[in-house]
C-alpha cells in the first residue's frame, strides 16, 4: 500500500496557493495508485470569495487581515487562467 503523511490544515488561507494544493492533489493521486502526471495535478484559479465561501467560521478581523490575506491569494496565482 501507500500513504502520505500531511499536517499541513492549520490555516485555511494556505489552501489558496496553488502548490499547496497541487501537492495535495499529486499525492492523493499516488496514493490511489495512479499515475501523476510530469507536471503534477492541474489547479485552477481561486478567488478570495472562493476562499470566504468555503469558511466554516467567520474569520476573525482581529487576526486576519484580509486585506493583505486577498493581496497575496492574487500574487501566488498570478501564472494561473
Amino acid at each position: 500500500g501507500r500513504g502520505v503523511g500531511f499536517t499541513g490544515g492549520h490555516f485555511h488561507w494556505n489552501w489558496a496557493e496553488p502548490n499547496y494544493r497541487k501537492m495535495v492533489l499529486n499525492a492523493i493521486v499516488w496514493v490511489a495508485g495512479d499515475n501523476v502526471p510530469k507536471d503534477g495535478v492541474p489547479v485552477s484559479r481561486l478567488s478570495m470569495e472562493d476562499m470566504k465561501a468555503n469558511q466554516d467560521f467567520k474569520p476573525n478581523p482581529k487576526k486576519a487581515n484580509l486585506e493583505k490575506i486577498a493581496k497575496d491569494v492574487e500574487a501566488w496565482q498570478k501564472d494561473l487562467k
